[in-house]
């Protein structure tokens, strides 16, 4: 009588349990014997529910099955199909067990094993579960192994849950079959072949979710590097919609593979890992995107018609492009977390390897940091004409790495930020100097030479673009000429316009001297 009793004792709790069950009431795992009959009670009425044709109860009796589970060694992203998947496993195992007489159970135990098997009970000593009695984060862990160890065997308990875990996994959804799937039910049978914990089935929508991912991964990029090329104003939203798409379009293979084809096992945790890892690179690279360009337009619209809007730019962009990338790493740490992949561990990573690599870039970074002060400080800008250790000439580009100057013969000299933010220089208002030293004929009178002086005098005063007080003077015979020395300040910071006024100049000086019937010798 007493094994009778003991037998149909889960029954008859299970009958009245399900009939007293408040919606949001957890299950009692405040003892060892408390959790196992939750686990018991719970899992049970699932199996019940479900096989009665009542989906949706199932569903939740099963979620406070896997709550008497420790999944801490399960990353957040599978809590909820994977606790699903190892609570109806470990239910299968305790079925192939010996019939358990709960008043066996110690009271007081803080630790209590499942005869028969290598599962554990135990009090949680720490975290948001602390001071409850779970099955223990190891015993979880091997719940697969030992379910695959134990599947053919026969069934003891008379409350057995038969076939629960292989109907699960051949079935569309968790428990109740979404309206777009119920034609898998007309499927041949030969597609419920099971293959690596899938049906055939299963893999081919894998396979095609696969596919159609990869074509709108690879448009989306297309789409975004001819946005890069483009100059329509409508080009910085859509910058950013294009990886939200794809981040959304994630999400959805994410949901339907999982949560409507029910891929499960190590499958489902690969699949998992990678669509949410995908999301949420997309999403940190379009909060990357989005900071970067609304820091553009606004840099575009506050520095418009001013002089400093170049330089501004630059420092801006590079605060900019600093403050995206910790946001996205933000980001994509949070996402790390969500999908088992500890972002200390990650950090950690970086320090050892910063240093290396910190060693190694360590002139691009004193470059880099050159470039800020030299942006932040503006001894010179973007346009400036400026003497660096005897080269002369316009600041045409201040960047991460270096600084570009133009000299006056066009040549480009590059100059690493490190040694010009370093360096003395000296920035000259104007953008250049016409300095030139001419030799006339030494025959030529002396009346001729005056005239010559006061014709320079007269070109450069005609000139709108030729500071006031240019230098003109007779200093030097020559071996065959009579030497004058013209300098000129230019008003002008382009250099383009720089030539074409000296260019200009230098014309009518020609012009005026062969009106004179003046002859020059000689290069100078």
């Amino acid at each position: 009588m007493r094994l009778i009793s003991l037998i149909l004792l889960p029954l008859t709790a299970c009958a009245s349990f399900a009939s007293t069950l408040f919606p949001l009431d957890p299950p009692k795992t405040g003892s060892v014997a408390e959790t196992y009959v939750s686990f018991i009670q719970h899992s049970g009425l699932a199996y019940t529910l479900n096989k009665s044709g009542k989906p949706q109860e199932a569903e939740e009796h099963i979620d406070r099955a896997a709550a008497c589970l420790d999944l801490t060694l399960v990353p957040k992203q599978h809590h909820l199909d994977l606790g699903t998947e190892a609570a109806i496993m470990l239910r299968e195992i305790l079925d192939r067990t010996e019939v358990l007489d709960v008043t066996s159970i110690p009271a007081d135990v803080q630790k209590w094993r499942v005869a028969q098997t290598q599962f554990y009970i135990a009090k949680i000593t720490s975290g948001p579960r602390s001071g409850e009695f779970l099955f223990t984060s190891e015993s979880v862990d091997r719940i697969p192994q030992d379910f695959a160890k134990v599947a053919d065997w026969p069934y003891i308990r008379p409350d057995s849950t038969k076939e629960f875990y292989n109907w699960y996994v051949r079935t569309p959804g968790r428990f109740m079959t979404p309206s777009w799937l119920t034609w898998t039910n007309q499927l041949p049978d030969w597609t419920f072949v099971m293959f690596w914990e899938q049906t055939l089935w299963q893999w081919a929508a894998i396979f095609i979710g696969a596919i159609v991912t990869i074509i709108f991964w690879f448009l989306g990029f297309k789409l975004y590097s001819a946005n890069l090329k483009s100059t329509s104003l409508w080009r910085h939203p859509f910058a950013v919609t294009t990886p939200l798409l794809l981040a959304f379009w994630s999400a959805i293979v994410n949901d339907i593979l999982v949560s409507d084809v029910n891929v499960t096992g190590v499958p489902l945790q690969i699949l998992q890992s990678v669509l949410k890892a995908s999301e949420y690179a997309c999403l940190a690279w379009a909060a990357w995107v989005f900071i970067i360009r609304l820091v553009e337009i606004t840099l575009q619209f506050a520095s418009r018609g001013r002089e400093s809007s170049s330089s501004s730019m630059v420092l801006g962009m590079l605060l900019a492009k600093i403050a995206a990338s910790i946001v996205a790493f933000i980001i994509l740490g949070f996402g790390f977390n969500r999908i088992g992949i500890p972002i200390t561990g990650i950090v950690a990573g970086f320090g050892v390897g910063g240093l290396a690599f910190g060693l190694a870039a360590q002139p691009t970074l004193q470059n880099l940091f050159g470039s800020i002060m030299l942006l932040w400080d503006k001894p010179v800008k973007v346009g400036d004409f400026c003497d660096f250790g005897g080269v002369r000439g316009v600041v045409e580009k201040i960047g991460l790495r270096s600084t570009r100057i133009r000299t006056n013969n066009r040549q480009v000299t590059t100059i690493p930020n490190q040694e010009f933010s370093r360096a003395q220089v000296t920035k000259i208002e104007t953008l250049s100097i016409i300095e030139k030293t001419i030799g006339l004929n030494s025959e030529t009178s002396h009346e001729d030479v005056q005239r010559f002086l006061a014709g320079v005098h007269q070109v450069f005063k005609g000139h709108p673009e030729i500071r006031p007080d240019p230098t003109v003077h007779f200093v030097d015979f020559g071996t065959s000429s009579l030497n004058i020395y013209i300098r000129a300040e230019v008003g002008t910071r382009e250099m383009a316009f720089f030539l074409a006024a000296q260019e200009a100049v230098l014309l009518e000086i020609m012009v005026m001297a062969k009106s004179l019937n003046i002859g020059f010798v000689g290069r100078h």
